[in-house]
């Protein structure tokens, strides 16, 4: 059995402590080390922080999704791996006249980093440094927040 979460909810400046609580709480309950834990939460902070600075900025707001799966490796270990998704558009913010810091926090903070844009939006995939198997998963868990 696979552990896996979805999250669904509005661009909000509280989305990505929202995010956060419930996937630490996730994570705990599939047996995922909690020293672990804490680099993949900073990183898909900062992409859940991307969507809502950036994302639907000067434009209707938006909905983030964020999906996170326990992969069991049989010769590394297991990893999680996390998709941070939104449908709008980036837009630099206009106080800023150069990029930032995040992405490259990102990659630091995580075995594995992709993003992919699009017409249809962004979408950030992070992978966690492989640990040892952790405690048999709990099945599917889905959490929507805001209005549906």
């Amino acid at each position: 059995m696979t552990a896996f979460v979805r999250l669904l909810l509005d661009a909000r400046p509280d989305a990505p402590d929202i995010v956060v609580r419930a996937l630490t709480e996730w994570s705990r309950s599939v047996g995922w080390p909690a020293a672990e834990a804490r680099d993949l939460l900073f990183a898909v902070r900062e992409a859940v922080c991307n969507s809502v600075t950036h994302a639907y900025r000067g434009g209707p707001a938006g909905r983030i999704g964020v999906e996170a799966v326990v992969r069991h490796g049989a010769r590394d270990g297991d990893h999680i791996e996390l998709t941070v998704s939104d449908t709008g558009r980036w837009r630099p913010r206009p106080d800023s006249a150069r990029p930032g810091y995040g992405i490259p926090l990102m990659r630091a903070a995580t075995a594995g980093l992709v993003i992919s844009t699009g017409a249809s939006g962004t979408e950030v995939r992070l992978r966690s440094a492989p640990v040892p198997r952790a405690a048999p998963a709990f099945g599917r868990v889905s959490f929507l927040t805001g209005p549906q």
